[in-house]
């Protein structure tokens, strides 16, 4: 470079700049794009929005639409709903969204002040059932700190049961002085519970912060939430004009964890894509292995996974078990020599009914190898534990999970999911 600025012949240099495309950099940011490369682009699987309608848009196919409330139309009076709709579903070839080739089915749940009760935000769920979307994101939110156990978290957990639903909820924004907890119905347990990441809006994650406004934590509560967290820092999109943009015309930006819930979404729809047998449980456990970080621990920064959808793909050891009261359940796990090897297990707070708790079984999970070398997890509160191990030589391990479950449930079933780089 130096002899090449020295020469007399050269009058001006300028650097070469990568440049990647956009809906936004979001995409290639937490490596959905490595999932297209392969041929994954969401086809074949229905996935479900409750939102504030969707506006007709070139780039937008809506597979079936519907509403509730006092707006007798499906499009959107709010300027939210198509912006999430784009992230999830666009078809546009640079703004493309997650699942590009799903089918997406829109329930507007918004009256025309923009906001949801909570028998139209049921009702929206129960036509999505109807339908045959298993994938769902929820970005409708309260403003009122959670605890996980107002009645529409109770009809989440047990949605999410019966119904088999993996369901993304946005954490929701605290304002300026306001607490830093969850919004309901964020505390739910079931649900994949959603914080927003400032990417910067750079490919690279070496500069990414979780955005100062994203929510965290349970009220009266050491609960790890969010479950994950994903870009939602001005994410350029499909907007109500019939083009992209990352501000409304009213100037406000389309920043929050609404906008990094349809991420997950379209990341599960994927997954569904790559393994059709996958359950919502699974596809929980995978987004939630695929951290970026590849950590087995959560925080209230990067919660227990700042998705990538590279590691969630690559989490392809899945386990199916239960457990009974003060027993164990184990299996064998090989380790490779010198490879990471980091293993999720989740499970459900268990519903009676969809305003009754059954019980919330505390289940703890050990990696155990010969020469007691082990790695344990075990949370009161959570129903998620994860562990993590490297070996210098390959082992044969044990992978075991304990449960300690409350009256009235004799058996506490759970997904375990594992990733091996």
């Amino acid at each position: 470079m130096n002899e090449l600025l020295a020469a007399t012949e050269v009058g001006h240099v300028d650097i070469s700049l990568e440049f990647r495309p956009r809906l936004d950099v979001g995409m290639n940011a937490v490596e959905i794009d490595r999932l297209w490369g392969e041929g994954y682009s969401g086809a074949g699987v229905k996935l479900g929005m409750v939102d504030t309608g969707v506006t007709g848009h070139p780039n937008l196919q809506l597979a079936g639409y519907s509403y509730w409330g006092n707006d007798p139309t499906t499009s959107d009076q709010c300027d939210h709903g198509t912006y999430v709709a784009g992230i999830i579903r666009s078809n546009h070839a640079i703004y493309r969204g997650a699942a590009y080739g799903s089918s997406i089915y829109s329930a507007k749940a918004a009256n025309t002040d923009c906001i949801a009760d909570t028998p139209a935000v049921n009702a929206a769920l129960v036509w999505l059932d109807s339908k045959g979307a298993k994938i769902v994101s929820n970005t409708l939110g309260s403003n009122v700190d959670s605890n996980g156990n107002d009645g529409i978290e109770k009809y989440f957990d047990w949605w999410v049961v019966t119904r088999s639903v993996f369901l993304a909820v946005a954490a929701g924004n605290t304002p300026v002085g306001g607490s830093h907890y969850v919004d309901i119905p964020g505390g739910a347990y079931n649900i994949v519970t959603v914080g927003n990441v400032d990417d910067k809006n750079t490919v690279s994650r070496t500069n990414d912060w979780i955005y100062s406004t994203s929510a965290w934590g349970v009220a009266n509560s050491t609960r790890a939430k969010p479950d994950v967290v994903a870009p939602g820092t001005l994410i350029k999109s499909t907007n109500n004009q019939l083009g992209f943009s990352d501000v409304r015309p009213d100037g406000l930006r389309i920043t929050g964890t609404s906008f990094a819930v349809p991420h997950v979404v379209g990341l599960a729809g994927l997954l569904r894509h790559l393994d059709s047998g996958a359950d919502y449980l699974e596809l929980k456990g995978r987004v939630l292995t695929g951290d970026y970080f590849l950590r087995d621990t959560w925080s209230s920064v990067w919660a227990w996974s700042y998705i990538d959808g590279y590691w969630a793909r690559q989490s392809s050891y899945a386990a199916s078990g239960s457990v009974g009261h003060q027993q164990w359940w184990e299996t064998n796990v090989y380790l490779h020599a010198g490879y990471y090897n980091t293993f999720t297990l989740v499970w459900n707070r268990e519903m009676s009914a969809y305003n009754q708790v059954r019980g919330f079984s505390d289940l703890d999970l050990v990696l155990q190898c010969p020469g007691g070398v082990s790695d344990s997890s075990t949370s009161a509160v959570n129903n998620v534990e994860k562990v993590s191990m490297t070996r210098p030589t390959g082992t044969t391990c044990k992978l075991r999970v304990y449960g300690f479950l409350p009256s009235g449930i004799t058996s506490q079933s759970f997904r375990i999911v594992g990733l091996s780089i």
